[in-house]
């Protein structure tokens, strides 16, 4: 009799270690997976909020059931719900913009401070999952362990384990580049005058415009380009006349022509149809870099891709060694209205700001406040 428990007793430990080893399997072969209210592909990918919550309960059962000696059969269930409930609870707080606007309310500016923004909400996140989950992990101990502490341990322990496979997935978020340092009083934009950047204003969706700087804002036009995405553009019929801008707004059935002649030199990601009706398609999802430099003058080439923000590499073919984008498990800025203007100087949208970047001081600020930035030249 002693020589059966003693057989069982090994059939039992065989098969937890069984059970560690190939969840151990899973964290190791499946780094992009990760649950709890930081699962980031949920915005992305909904699938994982179908399955790959299965998993990573697997891998915390699989250690819970190792180090407190829970029974795997309670404790997959319970994991696989907890995980299920952090991550939908994530899901509706950080997708729904009354939850992400608690968060950026903590901030004076969000888009100065992208690196805050990201740790806060990943602190917030750790914090949510141990409160949802704690239940759970409680549950799952065996019936003499369930102490607070205990709970409190299983719980940290299962948290150390997702969040491990979060930080292996973590190569795919796109903050900005270590070094890029935001500017809020712009000292590095130059003060040429010869340079105006258009814009639809935030709050009153009139046409303002603003010097690279920050100074010298004014009112353009009473537009009322409604909406939250209005479209400003620039347009010109015959090659050599003046460029002319026109806006576009949700309650426009086609595009207005704002003013006549303001600048020599421009042009606007999109390029408008012939009809100037604006593309919502082309500006959001596949837009393009407009380049305003002179052909000998640049030193910096651009990319942009609609997960990793604005890319530059130095010269062309070199290495994408600079970007600046927001696309994380929390949220996305996806930057719009690219345009590169001489002296290797970005403007483009970005969570509704007007945005100048200098690729090679390594700074960025806020111009303004607004959509679709249109730059106009005089010279």
């Amino acid at each position: 009799m002693e020589r059966s428990h003693t057989s069982q007793g090994s059939v039992d430990q065989g098969a937890k270690l069984r059970l560690l080893l190939g969840c151990l399997a899973l964290l190791v072969f499946a780094p992009d997976l990760m649950a709890n209210t930081a699962s980031p592909l949920m915005f992305q990918r909904l699938r994982y909020l179908m399955w790959a919550n299965v998993l990573i309960a697997l891998v915390e059962a699989g250690v819970v059931c190792a180090v407190f000696k829970a029974r795997p059969l309670t404790a997959i269930p319970l994991l696989i719900a907890a995980n299920y409930a952090s991550a939908w609870i994530g899901f509706v707080f950080y997708g729904s913009t009354n939850g992400v606007g608690v968060i950026y309310g903590f901030f004076d500016d969000p888009v100065l401070q992208m690196r805050q923004v990201f740790w806060l909400c990943f602190l917030l996140s750790l914090l949510a999952s141990i409160a949802v989950e704690w239940p759970c992990f409680a549950v799952a101990l065996p019936g003499g362990q369930r102490t607070w502490r205990r709970s409190l341990g299983a719980v940290l322990v299962g948290q150390f384990v997702s969040y491990t496979c979060c930080c292996m997935w973590m190569s795919g978020v796109t903050i900005p580049a270590p070094g890029l340092r935001a500017d809020a009083a712009l000292t590095f934009a130059p003060g040429d005058h010869s340079v105006w950047v258009y814009y639809v204003d935030h709050d009153s969706h009139d046409v303002h415009r603003v010097r690279l700087d920050g100074t010298g804002a004014e009112l353009v036009l009473d537009a009322n380009l409604l909406g939250d995405c209005p479209i400003l553009g620039a347009y010109r019929a015959v090659e050599g006349t003046p460029w002319q801008l026109w806006g576009y707004g949700s309650g426009d059935r086609e595009a207005r022509l704002l003013v006549d002649d303001f600048g020599k030199h421009a042009g606007s990601p999109p390029t408008w149809r012939d009809s100037k009706m604006p593309s919502h398609w082309t500006l959001y999802f596949a837009p393009e870099i407009l380049d305003l430099r002179g052909e000998s003058e640049p030193k910096w080439t651009y990319r942009y891709d609609y997960y990793s923000g604005i890319r530059a590499a130095r010269g062309e073919g070199g290495e994408w060694v600079e970007w600046l984008g927001f696309d994380t498990p929390f949220g996305s800025w996806q930057p719009h209205a690219m345009t590169v203007i001489p002296g290797d100087l970005v403007v483009f949208e970005m969570a509704g700001r007007v945005v100048l970047w200098d690729v090679e001081a390594r700074r960025y600020g806020v111009m303004a406040r607004g959509f679709a930035p249109v730059v106009g030249l005089d010279r």
